[in-house]
């Protein structure tokens, strides 16, 4: 089996999987909508990628839609891309090894153990951590502490101040515009938290 037939081949064996789970397949994308929010476990195949070699690994996301309603309501009726969402890590980070971790594919490579132990990956790690972060309320926690995966502290800050705008959490969102500011006033480079902070103030008038 050709590397590219084999990799085809996985995905197809991983959507039976993942769709008794209630995930749904696009491209090389499965989505879960859960609490009102979208989960995402998407297969990236590498740039080396040749005819003879399939290389990959597999990025999770969470997107939610408050937080997409308030910074691009175009986009809320649409399935997001890995890309797009608002909490996102590798699996290799939730292995044992707490590493990046990607598969290869050539013509010599067995493919069925491969998709066993993938399998496992996302059964025993990927839903787990996507079904206990995917709230709003969690990945609110997660931003207070500063611990939103994969993604920098001015992003944490704007899903943070959108999802307590979107919430009325007025309190709780002053408290944010101050931290805003006080970033701003060290990093006044960051024009796309600058973008954020100016957008707040007005709605707030």
């Amino acid at each position: 089996m050709r590397p590219q037939d084999a990799f085809n081949y996985l995905l197809k064996a991983i959507q039976a999987l993942l769709k008794k789970h209630g995930f749904t397949r696009k491209a090389n994308n499965f989505y879960i909508k859960l609490s009102g929010n979208w989960g995402l476990i998407n297969f990236q195949k590498s740039d080396s990628c040749t005819q003879d070699r399939v290389k990959f690994t597999i990025n999770l996301g969470i997107c939610s839609q408050n937080v997409l309603a308030f910074i691009n309501p175009a986009h809320v009726s649409r399935k997001p891309t890995i890309a797009a969402c608002h909490w996102d890590t590798r699996i290799g980070f939730l292995l044992e090894e707490k590493n990046d971790k990607w598969w290869v594919i050539t013509n010599e490579t067995p493919i069925e153990p491969m998709i066993v132990e993938i399998s496992n990956c996302l059964i025993e790690k990927a839903m787990l951590v996507i079904s206990q972060n995917i709230t709003d309320e969690q990945l609110k926690k997660s931003w207070l502490l500063g611990k939103g995966y994969g993604k920098a502290i001015t992003e944490q800050l704007i899903y943070l101040s959108s999802l307590l705008k979107q919430q009325k959490e007025k309190a709780e969102l002053e408290l944010i515009i101050k931290q805003i500011e006080e970033y701003l006033s060290a990093k006044p480079y960051a024009t796309i938290l600058q973008e954020q902070l100016q957008r707040l103030r007005e709605e707030a008038q």
